[in-house]
């Protein structure tokens, strides 16, 4: 689980998503984001809001889509 470390989040009242990993890949995880300077969960948030917007862009995902996958 990536909350390992609690001494580095701060308070915000966004939803939050637990993410269960290999202890291997979480470590490499780790290491990759200490390269690009981000923590675990900016990375996370950085790589879904790319993928969100490149499904809406093939048509896999509408605009007009809410978070909860309604229309």
């Amino acid at each position: 689980m990536f909350a390992t470390d609690t001494t580095q989040h701060m308070a915000t009242k966004k939803p939050r998503l637990l993410v269960i990993l290999d202890s291997e890949i979480k470590e490499e995880f780790k290491t990759l984001c200490e390269l690009e300077n981000r923590s675990m969960s900016s990375q996370i948030a950085y790589m879904v809001k790319n993928f969100v917007a490149q499904s809406k862009r093939e048509g896999k995902l509408s605009d007009r889509t809410n978070s909860k996958g309604a229309k």
